[in-house]
């Protein structure tokens, strides 16, 4: 779309995937990048009719005469002191983007949120907030068991999911994409932890027996210490000082 259809307002025709043709209406002063949505135009299922997502892409012409060179001027001059800082949301409404607390990043597992606020922060309706709960996608814990309280990762992972079904991954996919992103954060964890005790390790310069329990669990013992034959543990190696 043009520049002044972008700043003015317009109605244009796109095509769907089903091969047809519908119009939708440009709301005034939308940004390239911006996202509309198009009820029913989406992926047809037998249970299902999916939405399309139009990605707005305002084009910028090459050779301009001289009385747009001025009007782009003008406009220039007219809107120096404007802050371009709040942001489209869909619907039309202009608005600030929510920022995260600072105790909240600083903690990033630590439950924070109730659901309004996380899904203010995530740019969902409550209510897919509750969905995705119940699909196991993102689980926050519960306060007194009841209610929801999300943390910063679970932002960041709504954010994630939002982007991925805007780019049109399916939520199995998507369930598949979370599953293994959460394995590796704790393997990534089970390393650092390893990698502490090795630091500790050697700045003791002590002798240690490392040994690994029936689950693959790491756990270090006192020298001369065994484990018991009880607990089905085996002995990895031996460091001398």
């Amino acid at each position: 779309m043009s520049f002044d259809e972008a700043v003015l307002g317009a109605t244009a025709e796109v095509p769907t995937v089903h091969g047809e043709k519908v119009r939708i209406r440009i709301p005034v002063s939308t940004s390239s990048g911006r996202t509309l949505r198009l009820k029913g135009q989406g992926i047809r299922t037998k249970k299902h009719q999916g939405d399309m997502l139009v990605v707005v892409d305002v084009a910028v012409p090459k050779d301009l005469p001289d009385e747009a060179m001025e009007a782009v001027r003008a406009y220039q001059d007219a809107t120096s002191g404007i802050d371009p800082g709040p942001v489209w949301r869909e619907g039309g409404a202009v608005r600030p983007e929510p920022s995260m607390p600072p105790h909240a990043r600083s903690n990033r597992h630590a439950p924070f949120f109730v659901i309004s606020v996380a899904a203010e922060l995530a740019d969902m309706h409550p209510q897919t907030l509750r969905q995705y709960d119940r699909m196991g996608l993102v689980t926050p814990k519960r306060q007194g068991g009841r209610h929801r309280r999300y943390s910063a990762y679970d932002i960041d992972q709504l954010r994630q999911i939002q982007q991925l079904s805007q780019e049109g991954v399916s939520l199995e996919g998507i369930r598949r994409i979370i599953a293994l992103q959460n394995h590796v954060e704790e393997l990534e964890d089970e390393v650092a932890e390893l990698q502490n005790q090795l630091r500790e390790i050697q700045r003791s310069g002590g002798s240690r027996v490392f040994a690994v329990g029936p689950h693959g669990d790491v756990v270090t013992m006192a020298r001369g210490q065994r484990p018991r034959p009880a607990s089905r543990e085996i002995v990895l190696f031996r460091r001398s000082a």
